[in-house]
């Protein structure tokens, strides 16, 4: 039995500009058999904007976020950044 059942990846952008960062994001956590992403992200965003060009990008994905005084990324600890993890289907890689 593996421990990974349901892998993991995590991905980050500092870019503060939308279109920057959500690309940036989908880019480090994308792969087709994605069920899941979580995000969070500096209040300093447009988070209309952010949240538009998030779903524009991962499409039907369920996708969950919030903003934070701080977030933990692939980096470590950071601030002004979005940073977000996927889960992908038990027979992910």
């Amino acid at each position: 039995m593996t421990s990974n059942r349901f892998p993991a990846k995590r991905g980050s952008s500092a870019s503060l500009d939308p279109v920057v960062a959500a690309k940036e994001l989908f880019e480090a956590l994308w792969q087709p058999d994605i069920e899941l992403a979580i995000f969070h992200c500096s209040p300093h965003y447009d988070l209309p904007a952010l949240g538009r060009e998030l779903r524009a990008r991962f499409g039907d994905v369920q996708l969950i976020g919030c903003t934070t005084a701080g977030e933990i990324s692939p980096e470590g600890d950071r601030r002004g950044t979005l940073t977000g993890a996927r889960i992908a289907s038990r027979g992910a890689k």
